[in-house]
């Protein structure tokens, strides 16, 4: 949308605006904007009300508000016209304001959040099956490879798949936010409190999966002494601290399945849809994918020579 339509949209709805500024575009097709009068801001959140609604969204954010869970707040919605206007929490994200000095400080608080999150009661959350899981895994080799890359593909990378979601089946499961990164993730600098925003895809899932957004980035290179580290933190905090669980391997196959998952989905955005704005995340997506794979994986010397090479030859072209 155009600022000048999202002006019209929220003064029509009772939200006097006389600025609006874009703030970001997700894959899903959500449209943030921060909306804004003399007096206050709010942020306003657009789907086109044919690709989905925002139901569950408010569902899951009047549980989080009863349960003190920092998170975005609700506070109108139009469900004819495809939108909410949301407390506006502000724009420093972690990926902006996390560095070297901050970023164990801000990675524990973001953990504690995520165990806080994972404990809770939301009515009517949905759990993943075994086949979605399958699906989404499998994005990668339908769309990323056969696609994007026009690789033909491998009964290695199908092996690939069944074997990442026979280990992250194995898991506990929990809350699962989907997209735990650094992105949803807003740090309040007045008050010391990281919270949470884009939790609409929430379901029941593996605990690996939120725990990989956080720790697995999608923008630097994997570390594992530092993974190890926070791994050390979750655990001690969590739920499952007095269980005999490895959480290396939990994160690990949780990674998997997440990266494999959004190479397809960023992959399908830009052939279906021409919207290229994640491609150059890719690259460093598809080599933390490399990076957190048992070297003897399914797949695997596929995928560093000829899938890498087609793809540094792709992102080349671009």
């Amino acid at each position: 949308m155009k600022s000048e339509e999202v002006i019209r949209l929220a003064s029509d709805n009772g939200y006097e605006t006389k600025e609006a500024i874009a703030l970001k575009r997700e894959a899903s097709g959500r449209e943030y904007w921060r909306i804004s009068n003399t007096n206050s801001s709010y942020v306003l959140c657009y789907q086109d009300p044919l690709e989905g609604s925002h139901d569950t969204f408010i569902n899951i954010s009047k549980s989080l508000e009863s349960h003190r869970i920092n998170a975005s707040r609700v506070l109108f919605h139009n469900p004819e016209i495809g939108i909410t206007i949301q407390t506006d929490i502000g724009d420093a994200d972690l990926l902006s304001v996390m560095n070297e000095e901050n970023k164990k400080s801000l990675i524990q608080q973001s953990l504690e959040l995520l165990c806080k999150f994972q404990s809770i009661d939301i009515p009517n959350l949905s759990k993943f099956s075994k086949k979605e899981l399958e699906d989404q895994s499998s994005l990668f080799i339908e769309v990323f490879c056969s696609q994007f890359l026009e690789i033909k593909s491998t009964d290695a990378l199908k092996e690939l798949v069944k074997q990442t979601v026979e280990n992250i089946m194995l898991q506990p499961w929990a809350n699962c936010h989907f997209d735990y990164e650094r992105r949803n993730l807003i740090s309040d600098l007045t008050e010391n409190k990281i919270h949470m925003i884009d939790y609409q895809d929430t379901r029941i899932g593996p605990i690996g999966i939120d725990i990989a957004g956080i720790l697995l980035d999608h923008y630097y290179p994997l570390n594992k002494k530092d993974i190890n580290g926070h791994l050390d933190f979750y655990k001690s905090i969590s739920v499952y601290k007095d269980k005999e669980l490895d959480f290396f391997e939990i994160l690990r196959w949780g990674g998997i399945q997440r990266n494999l998952r959004i190479l397809g989905v960023l992959s399908r955005l830009s052939i279906e849809k021409n919207l290229d704005f994640r491609l150059k995340d890719i690259p460093m997506i598809f080599n933390n994918l490399i990076a957190i794979m048992p070297k003897d994986s399914p797949g695997y010397s596929f995928l560093t020579n000829t899938v890498k090479n087609k793809l540094n030859e792709r992102i080349h072209n671009l």
